[in-house]
């Protein structure tokens, strides 16, 4: 690798393929898994955003 390559890991290679290749979260997942990526900190993040998700709507229908 040159001084100027950056070795992408975890959910910073989960967001550059997003971004990058326009995948959608699970295609960006599944393409990591495929190639034998470290996905743990991603799944965590999926996990954490869901339960924050449904926390949200718990409370959305609490209020009205």
């Amino acid at each position: 690798m040159s001084s100027r390559t950056v070795q992408l890991e975890g959910l910073d290679m989960w967001v550059y393929f997003m971004e990058h290749f326009k995948m959608t979260p699970e295609e960006a997942l599944q393409e990591m898994k495929d190639h034998n990526q470290d996905t743990t900190a991603v799944e965590k993040a999926i996990a954490m955003a869901k339960k924050q998700q449904q926390t949200e709507r718990e409370n959305n229908e609490t209020n009205d």
